[in-house]
């Protein structure tokens, strides 16, 4: 039930979140930070991106049929919303920034989410499938972050202040508890009503924990932010650490 729900979430994120970001970057909507020839490239990573959705898609479509899982009646996911909404509310002025920083962190948080599941599958045809999908990963990681370290010393002082505050909301909506979801995994494998309601209680009310794996499935994206200096913001650097993306006084450790 975890990979199919890895699978339809990373499907649902390529084409509604990532294609967004990628068609702001096409369109030449951040002409003022970024070259035309390089705004052109996100062209490729739009047409990778929907061939990861549709090849992800129906791998997940075939394991609900081999183990006779439902499909989700969840429309859209509590992830999808929530990044739909921090876009739906940014000011005018600022949302494509807002849809290029919300696909900064998904593309550079999610080869480290690819390599966790191969991890754990053991399976040969989906670790082949998910080695595809890293090595293109890793390729649009590395154009996002080298995007972002061209766009952030081009923002403004209250620019730079709004978005590192808004970083951490962003990779706390990737990472937001999905109550929905594990009730039904609970109650898939046989727990009643309230041995789902203790679980999920207990998962939920956590902090420390989720904290602490927060902090490690956005490691690339926070060396990232180091690098280009984002700490170095006061407001940015205390909203991370309200976050708990950050402790006070440490550094971000390689990933």
């Amino acid at each position: 039930a975890r990979l199919v729900r890895f699978l339809d979430d990373t499907a649902l994120t390529e084409h509604r979140i990532v294609n967004v970001a990628a068609q702001v970057i096409a369109e030449n909507r951040l002409r003022a930070y970024v070259p035309e020839p390089l705004a052109l490239d996100a062209l490729k990573l739009y047409t990778d991106e929907g061939y990861h959705a549709w090849f992800t898609a129906r791998a997940c479509q075939a394991i609900r049929v081999v183990f006779a899982i439902p499909a989700s009646e969840d429309e859209p996911s509590a992830k999808i919303a929530g990044l739909e909404a921090l876009a739906a509310q940014a000011p005018p002025a600022w949302r494509d920034l807002t849809w290029f920083m919300i696909g900064f962190v998904a593309e550079t948080m999610v080869t480290k989410a690819i390599v966790d599941v191969m991890r754990n599958s053991a399976q040969s045809a989906i670790q082949r499938m998910l080695l595809v999908h890293l090595e293109d990963e890793w390729v649009h990681a590395k154009y996002f972050a080298q995007l972002f370290r061209l766009i952030w010393p081009g923002l403004d002082a209250d620019a730079r202040r709004h978005f590192g505050q808004l970083l951490p909301r962003i990779m706390a909506a990737f990472h937001v508890h999905d109550e929905p979801f594990l009730r039904r995994i609970l109650a898939h494998a046989g727990l009643d009503a309230a041995a789902c309601n203790k679980a999920s209680g207990r998962l939920a009310g956590d902090p420390a924990r989720h904290a602490s794996r927060l902090r490690a499935a956005c490691a690339n994206t926070l060396q990232v932010l180091q690098g280009c200096g984002v700490f170095g913001e006061s407001d940015a650097r205390e909203a991370f650490i309200r976050a708990g993306l950050l402790e006070r006084g440490a550094s971000v450790e390689p990933a």
